[in-house]
């Protein structure tokens, strides 16, 4: 059996792609997290374990300096 040598799967290139590609993302700034933590505490569709879980996930998202004493 002739194996091509020039043909690399995608599969075997995906950890050197994911070890080289810094991750494209910004911190929620305060604006941003008001409105949203507004927008759930108003929501009748949610829970109040799932607005919990949201808010925890908007502060893990959201700029550490909109939380510091001014």
């Amino acid at each position: 059996m002739c194996y091509d040598t020039h043909i690399v799967h995608p599969m075997f290139l995906l950890p050197l792609l994911f070890s080289v590609v810094e991750p494209d993302y910004t911190l929620l700034n305060c604006d941003q997290y008001d409105w949203l933590r507004g927008a759930i505490g108003r929501s009748s569709l949610l829970t109040r374990s799932e607005r919990i879980d949201l808010h925890i996930l908007f502060i893990e998202s959201t700029d550490p300096q909109c939380f510091l004493e001014k």
